[in-house]
């Protein structure tokens, strides 16, 4: 037997300080070999079952493990491994991008090379999650480390009480940066946790080591430690809870995280050293190692750096953008009429874009002077839509799509917020369905009248016969990339909601309204009532114009930028291609075939599908994604949906009853 012969092994070595028998039983388990989960519990099955046989092979391998890892220096598995460093985000990334190119040499005297050496698969962490934790536990009370730290050699004593006060100074370092102190002031008093702890640390350290027995005889002071750490997590969760109010920059999530980071840490730490029941001891021994082993893995990720340290970030732009998703939901036939009025205003807005894209075409500007006019004939015309309290279907998904994931948030196992939310998304659904309708219903109409009353005006027609013909082979479905295009469009759709939600965070987190209001040339120049309303305008209306501005400039450059690099770059946007046809079917000298006024029908209406379900797709997944909501979500909602949908299929296209309304009233 494999185990048994390097067991064995053991014994015969005069120097237990040899790290080729662990890695070899651990090659042995199957660790290394991803998705093979059944397999490596088959294996530790095996090793648990010949240990539980022969005490003699499981205390030999239990001083064996204690040798080995006492020849390595563990101060700093305790304090780095899994905790991002000081010197920043940027800073971080650069280094992990660099060290992916070049790996940095290898200190052999740490812990950190053996647990390399061990588990150097880069999926084994995920393995080790993957096995069942009863095994793991099962394995580490056989093994039997002992709980009692008064039996450790001294230097991994000193290791651990030292990284007790590297992490304690540092997380009172880091609770005394400016951007903290900045949105937590009370921190600044001298009994705030982070200070209160550092000093509950260095009284602890100081009297363990004057005292060996100290830990045995002053519980109180290992739960007031303890009490101190939640306190700063209780001012984390602070900054957590009020981000919506004062926005997050990257510097601050990344302070945050090294926060939580630290505090985690020290209480692990210190519940190895103060828990004396066996099987508790043995569940922190192993969730430690699982953290471990998880920070080696990923030591260099750039992706998981990004992960950890944007999902901050990204919450709160989606949080800003699902509160504007609310004005995109229909609950009664009032709120769906006005719906269609109002997306029926934004059609109107979206005719006379399509007129002044074409004059502007006539001119024959150079590239960039074109793609610069296109860009802000569609921006002041997205903003125009918006000033007017107006609605543009395919601007809804990026914003619907953070409303939909806000109310996931503690769904699982609550029927009632369940079905509340399938009750949102038919709601939206239907906002959506209308406001397309309504787009669509008046663009059409809208720019053929256009080009009639230009054709009377001026004697000749908007557009040529050629251009007509070139418009609308421009619009079909497989003799040319207008659906591919529409997929772009629906990209820039979404990136247009993420970048309002970024500005509204970035007024919140830079204080903008306050500081317009305090602004010495604007005192002079606006009463205090005004200045309070325009930065109380711009204090909600500020990323919604510029996700507006952005929005018009990704549509005017894209095709300046797909013949710039020689790429099929280019946007199909549905409200916009439909006012393109109207314009096309107004020029009289055209002879359009029925068969082709299908054709660009059935791609004008993909192309709508397209822009709404990649729009909806990405910003959905990016919200979701910042949330970290559970994947077990996702089918519960689909189930979910697909019942409802059966039961109540109109109520994803027309509102419900007022009967019906008032029946779920009175339910609620």
């Amino acid at each position: 037997m494999a185990y048994q012969e390097l067991l064995q092994s053991i014994q015969n070595k005069e120097d237990n300080k040899d790290a080729s028998v662990l890695i070899s039983l651990v090659n042995e388990t199957g660790i290394h070999r991803n998705n093979k989960t059944r397999f490596s519990e088959e294996k530790i099955k095996e090793l648990i079952s010949l240990l539980e046989k022969n005490r003699e092979l499981a205390d030999d391998f239990r001083s064996y493990l204690v040798n080995l890892f006492s020849n390595y220096n563990a101060l700093s598995l305790y304090t780095d491994a899994g905790i991002l460093p000081g010197h920043g985000f940027f800073a971080e990334a650069y280094k992990r991008l660099e060290y992916k190119i070049l790996p940095p040499l290898k200190d052999k005297s740490k812990t950190e090379y053996l647990v390399r050496k061990i588990f150097y698969g880069k999926t084994d962490y995920r393995v080790i999650a993957e096995i069942d934790e009863t095994l793991w536990l099962q394995l580490f009370e056989i093994i039997n480390i002992n709980a009692d730290i008064s039996t450790w050699q001294q230097n991994n004593v000193n290791s651990i009480l030292n990284a007790l006060m590297i992490l304690s100074q540092r997380i009172t370092a880091i609770g005394l940066e400016p951007e903290i102190l900045d949105k937590l002031p009370a921190m600044e008093d001298l009994q705030s946790p982070f200070f209160a702890l550092n000093r509950e640390v260095q009284h602890y350290v100081d009297s363990f080591k004057e005292d060996p027995d100290y830990i045995n005889n002053n519980q109180l002071d290992y739960l007031q430690i303890l009490v101190m750490c939640t306190q700063c997590t209780d001012s984390i969760n602070e900054l957590h809870k009020h981000k919506d109010r004062y926005g997050i920059s990257i510097h601050l999530a990344y302070l945050m995280l090294r926060l939580e980071q630290h505090v985690k840490r020290l209480t692990t730490l210190l519940k190895l050293i103060h828990t004396i029941e066996k099987a508790e001891f043995d569940k922190t021994l192993f969730i430690f190692m699982y953290e471990v082993v998880h920070a080696e893995n990923k030591k260099y990720s750039i992706r998981k750096h990004l992960n950890d340290n944007l999902s901050l970030i990204a919450y709160k732009i989606t949080e800003h953008t699902s509160r504007a998703g609310e004005h995109y939901r229909t609950v009664d036939w009032k709120e769906y009429l006005a719906m269609f009025k109002s997306a029926m205003g934004g059609g109107l807005i979206v005719a006379f874009l399509v007129l002044l894209k074409v004059l502007a075409h006539h001119h024959h500007f150079p590239p960039f002077g074109e793609a610069f006019i296109y860009s802000m004939i569609y921006a002041s015309g997205f903003i125009t839509i918006h000033l007017m309290h107006l609605t543009l279907a395919t601007k809804q998904p990026a914003m619907t799509a953070n409303t939909i994931a806000a109310s996931l948030d503690n769904t699982e196992k609550n029927d009632s917020k369940m079905l509340k939310t399938v009750q949102l998304i038919a709601e939206i659904t239907r906002a959506q369905f209308i406001s397309l309708i309504g787009n669509i219903i008046i663009v059409l109409p809208a720019a053929w009248v256009i080009g009639w009353i230009y054709a009377i005006m001026t004697g000749n027609n908007l557009i040529t016969p050629e251009e007509a013909h070139d418009m609308l082979m421009k619009m079909h479905p497989w003799q040319s990339g207008s659906l591919f295009y529409a997929a772009i469009a629906g990209v820039f759709l979404m990136s247009s909601g993420i970048i309002a939600g970024y500005y509204d965070n970035k007024f919140a987190y830079g204080r903008i309204p306050e500081r317009i209001q305090q602004h010495p040339l604007l005192k002079k120049i606006f009463s205090e009532r005004r200045l309070k309303k325009i930065s109380g305008y711009l204090q909600h209306n500020s990323g919604l114009l510029l996700g507006n501005l952005f929005l018009g400039i990704f549509l005017g450059t894209a095709p300046l930028l797909g013949r710039f690099f020689g790429l099929p770059i280019d946007v199909r946007h549905v409200t916009l291609s439909t006012g393109n046809f109207g314009l096309a079917l107004q020029s009289g000298d055209v002879d359009i075939p029925g068969s082709l006024l299908f054709q660009i029908s059935l791609s004008i209406l993909f192309m709508g599908l397209i822009n709404l379900f990649v729009s909806f797709g990405l910003a959905i997944y990016i919200a979701v994604r910042s949330r970290s909501l559970n994947i077990s979500i996702k089918r519960r909602i689909t189930q979910a949906i697909t019942g409802y949908f059966k039961e109540k299929p109109l109520d994803f296209f027309i509102p419900p009853s007022t009967i019906i309304k008032e029946e779920n009233k009175v339910a609620e």
